[in-house]
């Protein structure tokens, strides 16, 4: 919204959350009929609890699918860390007391979370289209990834100052799921020196490679099985809805060759969104939430329940196509406001891999367009005023609001 605009801002119509909210019916509608038809909810979280009281019971962590009172778990795929947190709870709390624990945990990660995708700040009218992919059985599901991005998004609003404190935060999260390992690149979009941002990362890779291989030490029987589980349900059942699902790669089952497919598409992801962050983004805290985005695209294995934190970054990129040429930011999310319910209409696996689609050339397009501007501007200092610094075009200087 243009702050020099004249008119009055009167009416639901042009109040400030209307974008972020009409883009959010089909979340709010989804989770609404989740209740309606009486969905068996937080089967995910079930399998965590379940397995921690499989480890009291002294059962084997890692067999098919467990039988626990008044549950519904799905199989547990994670490494033993997880679980043996809520074996202890339960061990010297209850199981009650573990279960409200959690609960409580993930209503306030989640609660804060959907607050700050609808507040009022300068990219909400960017980041709203893409409000519409977030699907109603994401919350449902009650999976943990909810609670591990959303703790990362919040701590690194609160740790913004003093980085080194996010450090542990990754650390955990790839400890219980070693996906979010990719969230190690966050550190190269923050506003410090190029030695303390990999020295933040080479910290992180000793914490995480320090406990798998004390797990592979200390119990090789279980670091098999849980590494055969992990590839079935990550591999072979399910490849969600990124790199690892598109049609060509969806049916490689070699993970060498996979791994080889996914190693230069993560370079050329986190190139653009590093390009972004140190030509286009000034501020600490939207180079942040441009790095979360680009370590979901990173995410190896996205699914419904992944995408909360997606549209931060995402707004601030778009945010960052402020004038090229003679095509301004608002253009941009208008185009987006059109797209992205066409692709949510299409629903299914297609449409969640066309919005993954549509992100990345996105982003590599925004990308190639910041090189191109700062050629172009002969690297002269860039006008840092305004939310996307990428203002200037051959010497006329406007700020176009979306």
């Amino acid at each position: 919204m243009d702050d020099a605009d004249p008119r009055p801002k009167t009416g639901f119509t042009r109040h400030p959350r209307f974008l972020a909210l009409l883009f959010s019916i089909p979340f709010i509608f989804g989770s609404i009929l989740e209740l309606w038809r009486e969905c068996y909810w937080l089967d995910d979280f079930e399998a965590v609890s379940c397995a921690g009281q499989a480890l009291n019971a002294k059962l084997p962590l890692y067999i098919s699918h467990f039988a626990c009172r008044n549950m519904a778990p799905t199989a547990y795929v994670y490494p033993p860390a997880a679980a043996r947190f809520l074996a202890m709870l339960q061990a010297h709390f209850g199981l009650t007391f573990e279960i409200f624990a959690c609960a409580g945990v993930f209503f306030f990660v989640v609660y804060n979370v959907l607050r700050r995708l609808i507040e009022p700040d300068h990219t909400i009218d960017a980041r709203a289209p893409f409000l519409v992919e977030i699907p109603g059985s994401a919350l449902p599901s009650g999976n943990i990834s909810i609670v591990l991005h959303g703790l990362i998004f919040l701590c690194g609003r609160w740790f913004l100052a003093m980085p080194i404190l996010l450090v542990p935060v990754v650390a955990v999260a790839a400890i219980v799921k070693p996906t979010f390992a990719v969230y190690l690149a966050l550190f190269l979009f923050i506003k410090r020196p190029l030695p303390e941002r990999a020295m933040l990362i080479l910290a992180g890779i000793t914490i995480i490679g320090g406990y798998f291989l004390w797990f592979y030490k200390t119990d090789f029987v279980d670091f098999v099985n849980w590494q055969a589980l992990a590839h079935y349900f990550g591999i072979v059942a399910e490849r969600g809805n990124g790199i690892l699902g598109m049609p060509v790669i969806s049916n490689i089952s070699n993970s060498i060759v996979l791994a080889g497919c996914y190693g230069p598409f993560a370079v050329v992801i986190l190139a653009s969104g590093v390009v972004l962050s140190e030509f286009c983004v000034g501020e600490a805290s939207d180079r942040l939430m441009l790095g979360i985005s680009v370590c979901l695209l990173l995410y190896p294995r996205p699914m419904g329940y992944d995408l909360l934190t997606l549209p931060f970054g995402l707004g601030v990129a778009v945010s960052c196509f402020d004038r090229i040429g003679n095509f301004r930011a608002r253009h941009l999310g208008r185009i987006l406001q059109v797209v992205c319910p066409i692709l949510m209409a299409i629903g299914g696996h297609a449409g969640e891999l066309y919005f993954f689609a549509l992100y990345c050339v996105l982003l590599i397009g925004l990308a190639a367009a910041a090189i191109l501007m700062n050629a172009r501007l002969g690297n002269r200092l860039m006008d840092r005023r305004f939310i996307g610094p990428i203002a200037l075009i051959g010497g006329e200087s406007e700020h176009a609001a979306i």
